[in-house]
């Protein structure tokens, strides 16, 4: 814990590429053969840094996006899981963010890309439920969960960095916007 803690931090203060393994090592007080023994390598401390940074939103979406028949209330909850960890994780949500836009095959990327998948794949198959009930939905969960983890992503971030507060509020409203566009 006190390595993945350590690369977390330099990882998100000078990026995957500018943050040295010894300088990780440092920071944590352990030796490069220890990292190595744990990790296999710099990258696998990477892909276990992202797992274990996302692993509280992960748990928690994955009761949020059970779709019940009730899509607000279910987007709601998805909502507020994403804000939520937004606000009580904001280094770990904002350098989520940047593995996910990283370049297509660089390591952050790669490290990104499972849980993108789960999430991908979480949403996607909430969608694909809810258009059972919302017919003008049908073959569309792509689309809903690009534009929807979009909208998700740009207001975490800016809940991460503190321009916007956590609120039911909010989360009501951003579903709105979503579920009803910028014209209702």
């Amino acid at each position: 814990m006190n390595l993945l803690t350590h690369a977390l931090d330099g990882f998100s203060r000078m990026s995957y590429e500018g943050c040295g393994v010894q300088e990780i090592c440092e920071s944590a007080g352990v030796t490069k053969p220890t990292l190595y023994h744990h990790f296999g390598s710099k990258y696998g401390l990477l892909r276990d840094v992202v797992a274990w940074m996302m692993r509280p939103l992960l748990s928690e979406l994955e009761h949020a996006w059970q779709y019940k028949g009730d899509l607000p209330l279910t987007l709601e909850s998805v909502t507020a899981a994403f804000f939520s960890f937004a606000e009580l994780h904001p280094i770990s949500f904002r350098y989520y963010l940047s593995l996910h836009l990283a370049p297509k095959n660089s390591d952050s990327r790669r490290a990104a890309e499972v849980v993108d998948r789960k999430i991908t794949q979480g949403m996607t198959e909430m969608f694909r439920a809810a258009a059972r009930n919302h017919g003008n939905m049908r073959e569309r969960h792509m689309m809903l969960t690009a534009g929807y983890l979009g909208m998700v992503n740009t207001f975490g971030a800016l809940i991460a960095e503190g321009t916007m507060n956590m609120t039911e509020q909010l989360v009501y409203k951003a579903v709105h916007q979503f579920s009803h566009g910028i014209y209702s």
